[in-house]
C-alpha cells in the first residue's frame, strides 16, 4: 500500500494544499460536512471500507451550489474487487447529490461516474490531460425530470394530460423547452395539500415548496418570489425578473351628470374665473369714473347716460356668454378694454362648452385612489394570503401596515389565488385585494366592462412590495449549475421575450377591450430598480384607464389669459395716452388765453 501512496505523488499535493486556505477535520471530530458559501476542493484519503462509509456519511448532501464544490478521492484500496468497491462508493456518493468527483487510484488511474449515459451510471476512467470535471449533464437519456407545477391562469395552463404533457403559457414554455433540450422526460406533480406556492409556518413546509424541500421533486416551474425565512432551505435559478405587490381596489364611481357642468374646470380655476371676474368689475368702474372727469367734449356714450355697477355685472355676464355689446364708450382705450374681454370670454366659453359636451359623449368618472394616504377612505376588506401579509409588513410604513392588517382578510392557503380573486369580486364587487403585477392585469381583465369601457377595478400606483421572482430548486440539487445555464440560454438568445409576446394577451381579453389593455401594457411599466428586494414604498406607472381624462384647469387655458391680460395692458395704455393728450390740449388752451 505505501507503494502505490508513494504512486500518488502525495508530496506534490500537500505542497498545492500549503499554497491555498486550507482546513484538515477529523471524521471523528466531524460528523457532517459545514455549509459553505465559496467554492472549494474537498480532498479525502480512503485507506479502507469504514473509511469510505465515514466519508460518504459526512458528506452533506444538502450543500448549496453544487457546481462550485469539487470532490477528490485518493482512492489506496487495494484487492480484486477494489474496481466493484469504487463503483459502489460512487453510486453512494451520487446519491448524496455529489455530481463531481474524482477518484485518484495512482497517477495514471484517474476514476469518475456518469450518471446518465446509454447503459445507465457507469464508471468512466479519464486521461490525464484531460478536464477531470467537466459537464457530465449534456444528455439525460430520458431520466425524469419531476417537476412541482399546478394551475396559474397567467403563466401556467395545463395540457390535457398535464402529469406528461405538462402546461401551455410561459412557465410551462420554459419546462419543456428544458426537458427536451436536455433529452430528458418529465413528470408534474401537483401539490398533494392544494397549496399551490405553499409556505413555511413553525417549521411545516406546505405546498409546492414542501415537495421541493423533501426532494419529491427537482424544480418548481412557477415563477414566485421567496421570502427571505424560506431562501435558505431551498435554491432560486437567477432572478431574472422583479414582481411588483399592488393593491386592487375597486374603480371609481361614474360622476353624477349634474357635476359635468361644475367639475369641466377644475375648482381652482372657477376660483380664479370669479375673482377675474370682480377686478374686471371694479377695474372698469374706475375707468368709467376717470371717464367721467374728462372734459364732456372728450367724451360719451351711445346711450346717455352712465352704467351703473349692475348694469356693468349685466353686459359683462352677457358678453361672457357670447351676448353683443349695447353701447361703446367712444374712448377707444375702453373699446379695446371691451374688445379683449369679449375675445377672452369666447375663447372660454368654447373651451367650456367644449369639454361639457365631451363630457356627455364619454362618461366621466370620480377620482381614482392612487395613494396610500387615501386608503382610510375606502374602509374596504382586503383579501390576501398570509405570505402577502408577511412580505408587505416590512416594505410598508407602519402606519400603512397597520390599517391594512386591520382590514385584512387571511385566505385559506389551499386556495389558488385566482380562485379567490375571481370568487370574491364575483360575491362582493366592494372589496379590495393585495397581488402580483400580473395577476392585477389578469383581474382587470376579467372585470372589464364593454358598456363602460373599463374595468370595474383599479390598481393603486404606489405598489406595496417589489421582489425577485424566479424558479426554486431543492436544496443542494446537483443540476442547479445545468438548469441555471439552460434558462440563461433561453434569455440569451431571445427566447424568452419571444415566448411572453406570444403569451401576453390573456384570454379573457375581447376585441373591445384590446385597445385598453394595450395602453396598460404601456403604462404597466415595472421598475426595475436598483434597491434590492422592496425597500420602500414607490410609485409605479399603472394607470387605472385607458381613457385621459382632461380637467380644464389655468396651465391649459394659460393663453386666454394672457391674450386678456394683453388687452388689459394695451387699453389701460391707450387711457393713459388719452389723458395726456386732453392735458397737453388743455395746457396749449390756457396759453392761449
Amino acid at each position: 500500500m505505501e507503494a502505490v501512496y508513494k504512486r500518488i505523488n502525495v508530496n506534490f499535493l500537500h505542497q498545492c494544499m500549503a499554497e491555498l486556505p486550507t482546513t484538515i477535520r477529523n471524521l471523528d471530530t466531524f460528523r457532517n460536512e459545514p455549509e459553505r458559501f465559496r467554492g472549494s476542493l474537498n480532498i479525502f484519503f480512503i485507506t479502507s471500507a469504514r473509511i469510505a462509509q465515514k466519508v460518504v456519511a459526512f458528506l452533506n448532501p444538502r450543500q448549496r451550489w453544487k457546481q462550485g464544490h469539487r470532490y477528490l478521492f485518493v482512492w489506496l484500496l487495494e484487492g480484486n474487487n477494489k474496481m466493484k468497491l469504487l463503483g459502489d462508493f460512487f453510486q453512494h456518493i451520487w446519491q448524496r447529490n455529489i455530481l463531481h468527483a474524482v477518484a485518484v487510484l495512482n497517477s495514471q488511474l484517474v476514476y469518475t461516474f456518469e450518471p446518465f449515459s446509454l447503459e445507465g451510471f457507469r464508471l468512466r476512467r479519464l486521461d490525464t490531460n484531460q478536464n477531470y470535471f467537466y459537464d457530465k449533464l449534456k444528455n439525460f437519456h430520458h431520466f425524469e425530470i419531476r417537476i412541482t407545477m399546478f394551475i396559474d391562469p397567467v403563466r401556467a395552463v395545463p395540457l390535457p394530460n398535464y402529469t406528461t404533457q405538462g402546461y401551455k403559457r410561459i412557465d410551462g414554455r420554459v419546462a419543456n423547452a428544458l426537458v427536451k433540450y436536455l433529452n430528458a422526460t418529465a413528470r408534474y406533480i401537483t401539490p398533494s395539500d392544494n397549496e399551490t406556492y405553499g409556505s413555511l409556518v413553525n417549521g411545516t413546509f406546505t405546498g409546492s415548496l414542501k415537495d421541493i424541500h423533501s426532494g419529491l421533486t427537482h424544480i418548481g416551474f412557477n415563477l414566485r418570489y421567496t421570502l427571505d425565512h424560506v431562501k435558505q432551505h431551498i435554491e432560486e435559478l437567477y432572478p431574472y425578473q422583479r414582481r411588483f405587490l399592488y393593491l386592487v381596489v375597486p374603480a371609481a364611481k361614474l360622476r353624477p351628470e349634474y357635476l359635468i357642468f361644475v367639475k369641466a374646470f377644475s375648482n381652482s380655476l372657477w376660483r380664479l374665473l370669479l375673482l377675474n371676474f370682480a377686478l374686471i368689475l371694479l377695474l372698469f368702474m374706475l375707468l368709467q369714473y376717470l371717464v367721467g372727469r374728462l372734459p364732456s367734449q372728450h367724451i360719451g356714450y351711445v346711450n346717455t347716460h352712465t352704467f351703473h355697477w349692475y348694469e356693468l355685472l349685466e353686459m359683462f355676464w352677457k358678453t361672457q356668454l357670447g351676448h353683443p355689446v349695447e353701447g361703446f364708450a367712444r374712448i377707444s382705450s375702453l373699446r379695446q378694454f371691451l374688445i379683449a374681454w369679449i375675445l377672452f370670454s369666447y375663447v372660454l366659453t368654447s373651451m367650456y362648452f367644449a369639454k361639457v359636451e365631451s363630457n356627455f359623449v364619454q362618461p366621466a368618472f370620480e377620482p381614482e385612489i392612487d395613494s396610500l394616504e387615501q386608503l382610510p377612505q375606502l374602509n374596504l376588506p382586503i383579501y390576501a394570503f398570509d405570505v402577502v401579509f408577511e412580505a408587505v409588513k416590512f416594505s410598508l410604513k407602519p402606519k400603512y401596515y397597520e390599517w391594512i392588517n386591520a382590514h385584512g382578510v387571511r385566505v385559506p392557503r389551499n386556495i389558488r389565488v385566482e380562485e379567490f380573486a375571481f370568487t370574491v369580486t364575483q360575491k362582493n364587487a366592494d372589496v379590495a385585494l393585495m397581488l402580483h403585477d400580473e395577476m392585477a392585469k389578469e383581474l382587470l381583465a376579467h372585470s372589464y366592462n364593454d358598456v363602460t369601457k373599463r374595468p370595474s377595478y383599479h390598481i393603486v400606483k404606489e405598489y406595496l412590495r417589489s421582489l425577485t421572482s424566479s424558479y426554486i430548486m431543492t436544496k443542494g440539487s446537483p443540476f442547479i449549475h445545468k438548469f441555471q445555464s439552460v434558462i440563461s440560454a433561453f434569455h440569451e438568445f431571445g427566447l424568452m421575450r419571444h415566448w411572453l409576446q406570444l403569451e401576453s394577451q390573456p384570454n379573457t381579453y375581447t376585441h373591445k377591450s384590446e385597445e385598453f389593455f394595450e395602453d396598460l401594457d404601456d403604462d404597466f411599466d415595472l421598475l426595475y430598480d436598483e434597491d434590492g428586494v422592496g425597500g420602500v414604498v414607490g410609485a409605479s406607472s399603472v394607470s387605472a384607464t385607458s381613457h385621459k381624462k382632461v380637467v380644464l384647469n389655468l396651465e391649459i387655458l394659460q393663453g386666454a389669459f394672457y391674450l386678456w391680460l394683453a388687452g388689459i395692458l394695451i387699453s389701460l395704455v391707450g387711457f393713459v395716452a388719452e389723458w395726456l393728450y386732453w392735458w397737453h390740449q388743455n395746457e396749449k388752451r390756457i396759453h392761449i388765453m
